[in-house]
């Protein structure tokens, strides 16, 4: 058989992973700011109607996302002020 004779075979696509989507609130001087926040890959995204954040949670210790996130969103409110 010569190279051009071989069937060739394709490998089917890898599963697409979801990305899973956290509705997160949080009260800054009275008033209550909301967005969204996921996890994909070990970095944390925050994303809100003012502007968005994104780390890596390895670096950050033991807090869990939802603390991390909420902690991003406050951050990203006070800059609105």
């Amino acid at each position: 058989m010569k190279g051009g004779d071989v069937a060739k075979t394709t490998r089917p696509a890898p599963p697409t992973r979801r990305v899973r989507i956290h509705n997160i609130q949080v009260d800054y001087n009275g008033t209550t700011y909301h967005g969204t926040y996921t996890v994909e890959r070990e970095i944390l995204t925050v994303r809100s109607g003012f502007g968005s954040r994104s780390t890596q949670l390895g670096l950050i210790g033991t807090m869990n996302p939802a603390g991390r996130a909420a902690q991003i969103l406050r951050d990203l409110a006070s800059e609105q002020s």
